[in-house]
C-alpha cells in the first residue's frame, strides 16, 4: 500500500503476530490494537496433562474432519469460537473453516500457534497500545488478554460483554469494539498534545 507508517490492528493469533511485528520494526506502527489475544500460546501456559491432552485432541480433531464434507467435526471450533450464534451462522462458520485451508495447513497453524511465545517482543512494545478482550470467551481465556496488556507497557485494557470470540454486529459488544478502535488513535494523539503541547511524528 506503499505506507510508511500505519496503526496496526492484530485479532485472535494475529495479535502475537502484530506484537512482533511493532517490536520488530518500532518505526513502522504509531498504534497497536488487539483484539482476543494472547502472548503465550496454549502449550507454554504451563498446561496441566489434562489441557495438554486437549491440545492432542483438537488436533487429531482437525486432521480426521476438517475437510469433510459433514462439519460435525468442525462445530467443535465454531462452537469455541461463536457459542452464541445462530444455527446459519453456525453453518456459515463450518463451511467457511472447510473451504479456507486444508486440514493440514489448519492442523499445522494450530500447531505453531499452541507453542509461540511473544512475551519479550511485548515488553519491548513502545507505541500507543490498545488491548480488548471478551469476558466469557471459550477460544482464548479473558485472563490471557489482562496478560497480554500486563507485559505491554502502558497498553490500555478493555474488556468486552460477550462469549464471543468471533463478534457479531448485532451484540453491543460489537459497537463498543468499534467506538474503542476507531477513536483510540486520535485519544491517544489529542492525550499526547496536552501533556506536551505537540503532537507524536
Amino acid at each position: 500500500a506503499g505506507l510508511r507508517r500505519f496503526p496496526l490492528l492484530g485479532s485472535s493469533q494475529g495479535c502475537a503476530i502484530a506484537i512482533a511485528y511493532a517490536a520488530r520494526y518500532p518505526e513502522r506502527v504509531t498504534h497497536l490494537m488487539l483484539y482476543g489475544g494472547f502472548v503465550l500460546g496454549r502449550l507454554k501456559r504451563d498446561p496441566t496433562e489434562q489441557q495438554r491432552e486437549e491440545a492432542r485432541t483438537l488436533i487429531k480433531i482437525i486432521e480426521l474432519g476438517w475437510g469433510k464434507g459433514t462439519a460435525e467435526f468442525r462445530q467443535v471450533f465454531t462452537t469455541q469460537f461463536m457459542p452464541d450464534a445462530s444455527l446459519e451462522q453456525q453453518r456459515a462458520f463450518n463451511e467457511l473453516q472447510r473451504i479456507s485451508t486444508s486440514a493440514e495447513n489448519a492442523a499445522r497453524i494450530v500447531n505453531q500457534f499452541d507453542a509461540i511465545d511473544v512475551r519479550k517482543s511485548a515488553a519491548r512494545i513502545r507505541v500507543p497500545t490498545l488491548v480488548l478482550h471478551a469476558r466469557g470467551d471459550a477460544r482464548v481465556p479473558f485472563e490471557e488478554g489482562r496478560r497480554m496488556a500486563a507485559l505491554i507497557p502502558g497498553a490500555r485494557f478493555v474488556p468486552l460483554e460477550s462469549r464471543n470470540h468471533v463478534l457479531f454486529s448485532s451484540e453491543p459488544a460489537w459497537q463498543q469494539f468499534i467506538d474503542e478502535v476507531v477513536s483510540f488513535p486520535a485519544a491517544t494523539a489529542e492525550r499526547s498534545r496536552d501533556s506536551d503541547g505537540s503532537l507524536p511524528c
